[in-house]
């Protein structure tokens, strides 16, 4: 047997995820995992593989089996009634599109997300749950000194980089730019100041070359 990642080097070389839940799922993460790599088990576009699921029949049940457990039963009903296809589409019918992010977003978006979240699960683990934590913080007092949110407020909390915290004045003095204008700056400057760290030649080839192989052995579909 072919020694592991973490025998050859002490740490993970590789680190798999952020391709859409239809990708990096459980199955993907296991692989890489075993191999003494880094498998993560992505929670992106949850919302997307739900519906596209259902409208391609839901075949094995397991959407609308986890839908019936939602406690939000009516938004779960209206979602099914929505999307789902009992015969799937038709051949070369295009998949009904989820609605898309806006300044004004719909309230059918906002429902299915939340919807779509309860899929990733719930931690139960006594991190996530804090209850030491929160005994520990009593009256009068609050969590942001707390042990658990120092140990985890990098990691729990995304800060964006675009929002300008100046006052109204001092941004309105710099131009007034909005957030897709300083998100366009920001590519930018990540792309012309961004070195390439290099990767072995000999990992670099038997990578392309486990790439090539398993393109030939398996043919091409929608993963969502």
């Amino acid at each position: 047997m072919r020694p592991i990642a973490s025998e050859l080097f002490g740490h993970p070389v590789i680190i798999q995820g952020g391709m859409g839940v239809g990708v990096s799922d459980w199955r993907l993460a296991r692989a890489v995992a075993s191999r003494g790599h880094l498998g993560v088990v992505s929670g992106t576009a949850l919302a997307s593989v739900l519906v596209r699921r259902l409208q391609d029949g839901d075949k094995d049940g397991d959407i609308r089996h986890a839908l019936a457990q939602c406690p939000l039963r009516d938004a779960a009903r209206a979602i099914e009634a929505r999307y789902f296809l009992a015969d799937g589409r038709a051949a070369g019918q295009p998949y009904r599109a989820t609605p898309l992010y806006s300044v004004s977003s719909s309230s059918d978006l906002f429902t299915l997300t939340i919807v779509a979240r309860f899929f990733d699960g719930i931690d139960l683990s006594e991190n996530a749950q804090a209850m030491a934590a929160i005994a520990a913080t009593g009256p009068g007092q609050h969590f942001l000194g707390s042990d658990h949110t120092r140990a985890n407020f990098m990691g729990a909390l995304f800060r964006p980089l675009t929002p300008d915290n100046n006052s109204y004045e001092q941004w309105s003095a710099d131009g007034g730019r909005d957030a897709a204008s300083r998100a366009n700056t920001l590519w930018k400057k990540q792309l012309e100041t961004y070195e390439d760290p290099g990767l072995d030649p000999a990992i670099d080839e038997a990578l392309k070359d486990y790439v090539a192989r398993r393109k030939a052995e398996k043919p091409d579909m929608n993963y969502y």
